[in-house]
Order: structure tokens, then C-alpha cells, then sequence
């Protein structure tokens, strides 16, 4: 038999699967530092979580409603983010599903 029990909206909103926001808020100070027209690069140690940060950066990213494309640099434990207009995401975000409907 099931245990039944009830917790709060608000409660349940906290707990929501994702990037802590402790953590989104220290990734949004990267994001607010990007200049236009400059790539940020965030270098990693062996221990530390790529592709947390990389969700981190993404999520800071839509909290401060700036279109932000993330990528792993190859051969590097690093991410390079830059900022990108809205068009350029759209148009990446059309080519992705395009070819994956295939």
C-alpha cells in the first residue's frame, strides 16, 4: 500500500529536478560579465561536473532572458558560451530538430 502525504506548491517548486539555484546564480554572474561579441571560457579540474555547469549556464541564461549557446570545447575539460540574438537561436534550434526528425 502506498504512504500518502501532502507537501506545498511553493515546497514542490523548490524541489524540482535541475541545477540548484545556488548554483544558476553563481553561473548567471558569468553570463552578465559576457560582453556581445566575445566567447567566455570556463575551465574545469578532473572532479568537477561539465555538464552540470553547462545546464547551469543555460538555465542562468533564460532567468536573465539572454539567448546563450553553450558547447564543450574538444580536447578540454571546458565550456565556451557566447551570447546570441534571438534569430540565431531560433534558426539553431530549427536546424537541430530538422535533423533529428530524419
Amino acid at each position: 500500500m502506498p504512504k500518502f502525504r501532502q507537501i506545498p506548491v511553493a515546497e514542490q517548486k523548490t524541489r524540482r529536478k535541475g541545477v540548484a539555484p545556488e548554483i544558476v546564480a553563481e553561473y548567471k554572474t558569468y553570463v552578465q560579465q559576457l560582453e556581445k561579441g566575445n566567447i567566455g571560457i570556463l575551465e574545469f579540474s578532473k572532479n568537477e561536473n561539465v555538464e552540470l555547469a553547462r545546464k547551469a549556464l543555460l538555465e542562468a541564461g533564460v532567468e536573465l532572458k539572454k539567448y546563450v549557446k553553450v558547447r564543450r570545447k574538444r580536447g578540454e575539460n571546458a565550456l565556451q558560451f557566447q551570447q546570441v540574438t534571438q534569430r540565431e537561436w531560433m534558426a539553431r534550434y530549427r536546424r537541430r530538430r530538422r535533423s533529428s526528425g530524419k
